[in-house]
Formats: C-alpha cells, structure tokens, sequence
C-alpha cells in the first residue's frame, strides 16, 4: 500500500516543491480548493511542510462532492492530508476502547510496538498503519489479543512482536488493491 502511495504523495510534494498552481497538477480542481491536514483546515503552504514520508493517504474531493461534504467553502474542491501519526494515534485510541487488554498493553509499552495485528487472516506489523486504520473503516466484528505464543503454536509462523490483536471485520476486504 504505501508504494502506492509514494506516487500520488510525490506528484503532490512535487507541485508544493516547484510552486506551481496546484490545479495544474491535480485536474478537476478550482482555483482554490481547501486543504487540510489531519482533518483540520490549513493552508497550502502548511502542506508543504509535511514530509512526504509522513503521509498515509492524501484525498482529493472535487468540487462537486466537497461542496456537497462540506459546504459553499469547498466550491473548488478540497485536499486532505492524513499523517502516520495521526492514523496511527486514531486507530489505537479506536481499539483501546474496545479491548481493555490492548488498553493496557498500549499503556504498559507507550504505543503499539508490541503488537502486530491478523486482520481477516493477514498479517500486519504496526508499521502498516493505513491498513490496520482500515479495519476501523470497515466495521469491528471480532476483536481479541493473543500472546506470541499462541499466535505462533496457532498459525505455525514467528512474529517479533509479545501480542497479536485478532481481527475480524464486518466487511471482508479491508482496502481495495
């Protein structure tokens, strides 16, 4: 996922770099289309920033659609830039609320360094921070902690990581390729 997001990232930060209008890049729109980052508005300038590193996902709402998620200030479309940090932070706050023993290992450990994550039966380290945001996007039916033992007596592989969170979600396909 994340080389499929260098390319889009690159085109973005590329525009940023060279100061060329940003509608020249990014086709469909308008001359001042609303940016923002982490879910709160910013300026273009702020966007440029952000290391292009940093970036989980960028969204591109054209003018039609932004109009009609955000209002009349969003005529020329609108810009959203996600960061690891912020998806990361999103989807740990999400699954301690769910499971009190996630909850305590994030907590115990400080962030989820511990942890790799099975979303329906494939396996993720931490460092897969959009996909494992994903799982929330598409609804929590099956949410359990196991230890590295279990994990790999169960599933006969090694993992580096003390616990594996087991989760099943509502919709099968957690991100589309």
């Amino acid at each position: 996922m994340k080389k499929y997001l260098f390319i889009p990232t690159a085109l973005l930060i590329g525009t940023i770099s060279f100061g060329q209008n940003v509608e020249s890049r990014l086709k469909g729109l308008g001359a001042n289309p609303l940016f923002f980052l982490d879910s709160i508005e910013t300026t273009f300038q702020e966007i440029q920033t952000v290391d292009p590193k940093a970036i989980s996902n960028i969204d591109v709402l054209l003018p039609k659609t932004a109009k009609k998620r955000i209002g009349s200030q969003a005529k020329d479309g609108a810009v959203f830039v996600t960061t690891l940090g912020f998806v990361k932070h999103a989807y740990t706050s999400h699954f301690a609320k769910k499971n009190r023993k996630y909850k305590r290992l994030i907590v115990q450990y400080k962030d989820d360094s511990s942890i790799a994550y099975l979303i329906n039966n494939t396996f993720y380290d931490n460092s897969y921070s959009a996909e494992i945001y994903a799982a929330i996007v598409s609804g929590i039916r099956k949410f359990k902690i196991i230890s590295k033992q279990q994990y790999e007596s169960k599933y006969n592989v090694l993992v580096n990581q003390n616990f594996v969170a087991v989760i099943m979600t509502k919709r099968k396909k957690v991100l589309s390729d």
